[in-house]
């Protein structure tokens, strides 16, 4: 299983710097983070010139574009009713498919919805379901033109998508080498009533990404595996039985201002390596 890493990872650092540390580091691969949509971010990845920069600069250092993020943000909610609304953000997230296949990404892993729950009236939600069903619709025309599979992430449990069986439903329409599920080990641990394993287990079947990172129990802190509270062996059994073959894909964070950047990118490949079993476990990593 090949091991990558989010770009993410020193989100406020220009992409082409973090790109060059990562495959010093020894990745094998990439998921190329955007970012929220209306400011600037470390990749602008509207702009032709810097995706074509950044796909030539990944070719030279050997790192495969295993997925790009598409933007999320409360303004660029695929549930969102309001059909103007929604026909901006479908319009926003068809040229993220395209950026993803002008980079050589496999996968445009996409948030299902930015709305809240508890400020949500019951009544609305059918209505956003409708909406997110629709946008997927017009999404998935696009990338399946384009050859990008879609994968709608796991997300906190206080956001409309993520209902497990929700998220199944939403992706059983189509094939899965079409559109999938990106497992997010550290949002689905806050779903306290659910073990992450048997959450995994749950969606396995339709899992084609993941984002690997670890928390406390009560945030999404994006930690290194091994500095939250999740016991990785449970669920890297229940991994290594649903035999996921695409990439172990890190979505951690590090300080943007660590002294030695390339030290801590080492540190994270080696956490990825243990957890797999082909490096000798870290002090202080659970499983």
């Amino acid at each position: 299983m090949e091991i990558g890493l989010s770009t993410g990872v020193f989100y406020r650092k220009p992409i082409r710097e973090v790109l060059s540390l990562i495959a010093q580091a020894g990745f094998e691969a990439v998921e190329l983070w955007t970012g929220d949509p209306l400011r600037r971010t470390p990749f602008d990845w509207r702009d032709p010139e810097e995706v074509a920069a950044v796909r030539q600069q990944l070719g030279d250092l050997g790192l495969r574009t295993e997925s790009f993020h598409a933007p999320y943000s409360a303004e660029a909610d695929p549930s969102e009713p309001d059909p103007i609304r929604r026909q901006n953000t479908v319009a926003l997230l068809t040229e993220a498919v395209r950026t993803a296949a002008a980079v050589g990404a496999r996968t445009l892993v996409l948030h299902g919805s930015a709305a809240e729950l508890s400020r949500m009236p019951e009544a609305e939600r059918p209505a956003r379901i409708a909406s997110l069903r629709q946008a997927l619709s017009l999404l998935h025309r696009e990338a399946r033109f384009h050859g990008v599979a879609l994968a709608i992430e796991t997300l906190l449990p206080h956001l409309l998508t993520a209902d497990p069986h929700l998220l199944l439903e939403l992706v059983e329409p189509y094939p899965k080498e079409e559109v999938g599920i990106c497992f997010d080990t550290g949002h689905c641990f806050l779903w306290r009533s659910w073990p992450l394993e048997r959450l995994y287990e749950l969606l396995a079947d339709r899992v084609i990404a993941l984002h690997v990172n670890d928390n406390r129990g009560t945030s999404d802190d994006h930690l290194p595996p091994g500095q939250g509270a999740i016991d990785w062996l449970p669920w890297l059994a229940a991994l290594r039985r649903s035999a996921f073959s695409g990439v172990f894909l890190l979505e951690a964070v590090l300080p943007p201002e660590m002294p030695d950047p390339l030290s801590g990118l080492a540190a994270l490949r080696r956490l990825a390596l243990a957890l797999l079993g082909r490096e000798p476990a870290l002090a202080g990593s659970r499983g």
